[in-house]
């Protein structure tokens, strides 16, 4: 990560105009944990994205990221909405966003829902079965929450 922020960030200079750049530098400053950097790249860099949907959800998706790590639930659940509405079969993100809306408490059923079709997508994967037990815990659906985690831990 260290390489490619050094290199991202030089690259930067060479071509001030290319999302992509913009998009991978903004990952490694998230590696990196200097989020309030990475907000201030991903959100200049979406700008150059500008009408290619996927690279702008990706920007989306990143940005979600981001702003929940700097405990921006408002901006975070946003963007992660505007990367769901170019792909609301995006299953990393439909995690996250279930996630973090359970942690919070809040708007459960949604987060159920996105919970859910998150696992439809990628069966199997311990990581949104967790998740899934989680939101399933937090809306009082014990048995099933205890089904579920036992699914994540096998």
């Amino acid at each position: 990560m260290d390489a490619l922020l050094e290199e991202s960030t030089e690259a930067l200079e060479y071509f001030p105009a290319q999302p992509l750049v913009y998009l991978l530098n903004g990952f490694a400053l998230m590696a990196n944990e200097q989020y309030e950097q990475a907000v201030e790249i991903l959100e200049g860099g979406r700008e150059f994205a500008l009408g290619n949907k996927p690279l702008q959800a990706q920007f989306d998706s990143y940005l979600g990221d981001t702003y929940h790590q700097i405990g921006n639930d408002k901006k975070s659940d946003t963007y992660y909405e505007k990367a769901l509405a170019f792909d609301d079969n995006n299953a990393v993100v439909l995690n996250n966003l279930a996630y973090y809306l359970s942690v919070r408490g809040e708007k459960l059923d949604k987060a159920e829902e996105y919970s859910r079709k998150s696992n439809e997508l990628s069966p199997n994967n311990g990581t949104y079965q967790d998740t899934y037990a989680w939101v399933l815990y937090k809306l009082g659906r014990y048995d099933e929450a205890l089904s579920w985690i036992q699914k994540a831990v096998a």
